[in-house]
């Protein structure tokens, strides 16, 4: 009889776990992490534009990039420009299963900054730091066949880089 309660108990707990369980995945579409870091693979070029300053306008930029994933970690890197403006760009991101975040770095010609966030469906949402900044976020996703990356200000919502790059 005691046995037969335990065993109850134990059923009952792993049947209510499981709802949890599936809620989970279907936020994620059932995707792995590499599954979806596999989505950034490839070479991409398209145009964006950039703010070099507070309050000045947008520039447009041409940029080409490529990106490399693993299991746990992905690599985009590429050059962006226009006329007399152009930098070298690239993002490091690894993925920490234990507490379900990225970490990494996002570096320009001159600057590098920390990055750190979660995945929210099939968006990849960071706080990008830097020394002497005001704090920033990064949006990192690749969505009907195109890699779409934003950064905004935090303090006044400003974009200071938004890029959408086609898969060649």
């Amino acid at each position: 009889m005691r046995t037969s309660r335990i065993a109850f108990g134990v059923a009952a707990v792993m049947a209510l776990s499981m709802p949890s369980y599936f809620a989970l995945a279907a936020a994620r579409g059932g995707q792995s992490e590499a599954a979806y870091l596999n989505a950034f693979e490839g070479k991409w070029s398209g145009s964006g534009a950039v703010r070099l300053a507070p309050g000045t306008p947008m520039l447009s930029l041409d940029c080409t990039m490529s990106g490399t994933a693993g299991a746990t970690r992905l690599n985009i890197s590429g050059s962006c420009g226009k006329g007399l403006i152009g930098s070298q760009v690239a993002a490091q991101l690894d993925f920490d299963a234990r507490s379900n975040t990225y970490s990494g770095t996002w570096r320009n010609a001159s600057q590098t900054a920390a990055l750190s966030g979660v995945r929210r469906g099939n968006n990849l949402s960071l706080k990008v730091v830097e020394a002497d900044k005001p704090d920033r976020r990064m949006s990192l996703a690749v969505n009907d066949g195109k890699l779409v990356l934003v950064i905004n200000r935090v303090d006044d919502q400003a974009k200071v880089l938004e890029l959408g790059l086609d898969r060649t």
